[in-house]
């Protein structure tokens, strides 16, 4: 985004970039053209080109990706969906035995592993802020009155 004004600017039918006057936008290093009515494009960067296309695909609010947004950025949210996915792993594993698909089970086993560890260092990792809030409970006791 080091344009001015590129919050403005959107993907049109064609796939151009253009700005807030259906104008195409173009960067200073695109300006080889030798026509000087032929606006050069700017080319897009791997992310703006999935943002785009998710803005284009959704076309307006989106009430359940916002919901699910929400839910996995809370840490109680994000905990639940490593649950469900460790759990449903270990179904997945009894399944594939039950088949005979004995290298598939045992790989995703080590999956249910790797995701029962993390869930484990997670919540580790949660401890850090409650320890510095007590520190700093020691360090400033609340004025009593």
């Amino acid at each position: 985004m080091s344009d001015k004004g590129t919050a403005d600017n959107t993907l049109d039918a064609s796939g151009v970039l253009v700005n807030g006057d259906n104008e195409p936008v173009c960067e200073k290093r695109d300006m080889d053209h030798t026509d000087k009515h032929d606006k050069p494009v700017k080319k897009l960067r791997g992310n703006h080109i999935l943002a785009l296309a998710l803005r284009r695909m959704f076309k307006g609010p989106a009430p359940t990706l916002d919901h699910i947004i929400r839910f996995l950025s809370s840490g109680s949210g994000h905990d639940k969906f490593w649950m469900i996915t460790q759990y449903f792993t270990k179904i997945i594993v009894w399944l594939y035995a039950k088949r005979g698909l004995k290298s598939a089970a045992e790989r995703v086993r080590i999956l249910s592993g790797l995701v029962a560890d993390y869930r484990i260092m997670i919540r580790l990792v949660g401890l850090a802020p409650m320890a510095q809030f007590i520190r700093y409970g020691e360090q400033y006791p609340a004025q009593s009155r």
